[in-house]
């Protein structure tokens, strides 16, 4: 039996679509049993011929740094089959490691990597020279306005390697990762990421982005579709313009890959007689490589060398950090922790500083006012010399929005990152013993009110638990689920229910 996914674009307009790309499955997926382990695998990448599969392989005693190593890069080449992988690739021990694609007819290789501290996720990409199997003199790519938030950050480089789509949490996500686009410019430099917009973005995860030769065509994983067989689904979509956030209504790429499991990951070379994806199902540990025969009439655009600008900025440029009354804007007197890879230091607010231009963590803090952790990357320091970060005053009254508490789709279970939120609250809570607060849950419109309201409810209790958990007295904590009943924009577009679907607290002693 064979799928075929495409004739779904036949129904759309022609004006909309410069050209249809159709994509046929044959037989049943396979598990590489080469290629897996019972560890996990994920995060795929194949060269530009087609000779070498580079994947992540997630706390295995192989990768550098041993188990503790969040993921390496692992490789195997083909010569009639694939060969038994190669932890080769390692260059960052104590982050996790997922490609991005080769560039330069593979002269170039492009990475992510995430890394946790001192409370909160740091993204970066990076561009190394392929030796080999070996990376050499890896460089930050300098992306403006860059910030990922999340554990996760993976993606796809284009085939003519002037496009890279990539899965991240930003500061104005639709949910937690959302996919975005940077360009290369003429002047060699990376635009800044666009989302792609809510027609792929949901209010949940989307991530492993692949887009196929033509430049038109993604695929990628998502479990915020209500069409989705399993956990995490693979979808289609083509980009109808070249702002990249008009699309054609993603469609599920159907029961021949997606299952009941988690698939993400789906890469594949024009005209080549199968593609590849990470499966969870009956796999051998966490995610298993797969392949399926396919065929594909997308057509590859013209791939050139381009000139990828590497330097980075070197030069000490004074910087002023403020903390802000959020209410009043009124500037606070307080402390701003300043750390990064080559920087640790302590201000006062409105104190001038002079230091190199790396990425950095600002973690302000001021009496009466809940601490706020914030994420600046080299190219937002560039941008201007002054930086204000809004502080939530602790008086009675006021009601201060947990914008990363996030939940699954219709339950009470934590989205990964949720509890790093709320042990801000704790933390909080814990250095002012008097304060008292009432947790609030809310929902949008959607659905049965009486559902909606018990939801909350639920919500609200979990988020309880979790902060009594860590310490925190009974008697401090009061709950409340209002369900639709207290919304702050119209449920009229999925960005204003995203609004809606929110969690919060206000002080209610002090």
């Amino acid at each position: 039996m064979r799928f075929l996914l495409g004739m779904w674009s036949l129904l759309i307009s022609t004006q909309l679509l410069s050209q249809q790309s159709v994509i046929e499955f044959y037989g049943e997926a396979q598990s590489i049993s080469r290629l897996n382990s019972q560890y996990d695998e994920n995060f795929l990448s194949l060269s530009p011929d087609g000779s070498q599969l580079i994947f992540t392989r997630r706390n295995h005693p192989g990768n550098v740094g041993d188990r503790h190593n969040p993921g390496d890069l692992w490789i195997s080449v083909f010569d009639s089959s694939w060969s038994i992988p190669r932890s080769s690739i390692n260059i960052h021990p104590s982050k996790l490691v997922t490609p991005l694609g080769f560039v330069n007819d593979g002269q170039f290789f492009l990475y992510n990597t995430t890394t946790f501290d001192r409370g909160i996720f740091i993204g970066e990409i990076w561009i190394s020279e392929l030796s080999g199997e070996v990376l050499d003199n890896p460089k930050r790519l300098d992306i403006r306005s860059f910030v990922n938030l999340s554990e996760h950050q993976s993606g796809s480089i284009s085939a003519d390697g002037k496009h890279i789509v990539f899965s991240m949490e930003g500061n104005f996500t639709y949910g937690v990762e959302d996919l975005y686009v940077s360009s290369l410019r003429g002047d060699g430099s990376w635009s800044p990421p666009r989302n792609l917009g809510y027609r792929i973005n949901t209010s949940f995860q989307e991530y492993t982005p692949f887009l196929a030769a033509d430049n038109e065509t993604l695929i990628f994983a998502s479990n915020g579709r209500s069409d989705g067989l399993g956990s995490f689904d693979l979808y289609i979509t083509q980009r109808a313009d070249n702002t990249w956030q008009n699309w054609t209504e993603p469609q599920n790429l159907g029961s021949e890959v997606n299952s009941r499991g988690s698939e993400t990951s789906f890469v594949f070379r024009s005209g080549d007689e199968y593609a590849y994806y990470v499966s969870t199902t009956n796999s051998d540990g966490y995610g298993d490589i797969k392949k399926i025969r396919i065929r594909s009439d997308i057509r590859e655009v013209s791939r050139e060398v381009q000139p990828f600008v590497l330097e980075e900025k070197e030069e000490d440029l004074p910087l002023i950090f403020r903390i802000l009354d959020k209410t009043s804007n009124a500037v606070i007197d307080g402390l701003i922790k300043i750390t990064g890879d080559t920087i640790e230091m302590q201000l006062e607010s409105g104190q001038s500083v002079e230091f190199k231009l790396p990425d950095i963590t600002a973690e302000a803090s001021a009496g009466g006012y809940l601490t706020k952790v914030v994420q600046f990357t080299a190219a937002q320091l560039d941008e201007k010399d002054t930086f204000d970060i809004s502080l939530d005053a602790l008086t009675v009254g006021n009601t201060i929005n947990l914008n990363n508490v996030l939940f699954h789709q219709g339950t009470a279970n934590f989205i990964e990152g949720s509890e790093k939120e709320l042990d801000r609250v704790v933390s909080m809570l814990s250095e002012n013993p008097e304060v008292k607060i009432m947790i609030k849950g809310h929902t949008d419109n959607v659905g049965d009110p009486q559902l909606n309201l018990e939801l909350s409810r639920e919500r609200v209790n979990v988020v309880m638990d979790y902060i009594r958990s860590r310490g925190i007295k009974f008697n401090r904590l009061q709950g409340k689920g209002y369900g639709g009943n207290q919304p702050v924009a119209p449920n009229d577009t999925e960005e204003n229910r995203r609004l809606n679907r929110r969690v919060e607290f206000t002080i209610i002693e002090n």
